[in-house]
């Protein structure tokens, strides 16, 4: 795999975990569930967003 190819499939990988924790997170009836996921979802996007510039400066080298 290139780089690119590794970037598209690991965005797609924290796109499924995403996925995964908003449909917990609408499933829950809790509210200390639902901050609790919704802590983690805000953790997980500013990890994907991490990542993709991480991913662009490889690209720029």
């Amino acid at each position: 795999m290139d780089t690119d190819e590794i970037a598209i499939a690991t965005l797609e990988y924290h796109k499924n975990i995403v996925g995964l924790f908003e449909y917990l997170q609408n499933c829950s009836s809790a509210p200390s569930v639902t901050e609790f996921l919704s802590n983690i979802l805000s953790l997980e996007e500013a990890e994907k967003r991490l990542l993709a510039r991480n991913m662009k400066q490889i690209d720029d080298l």
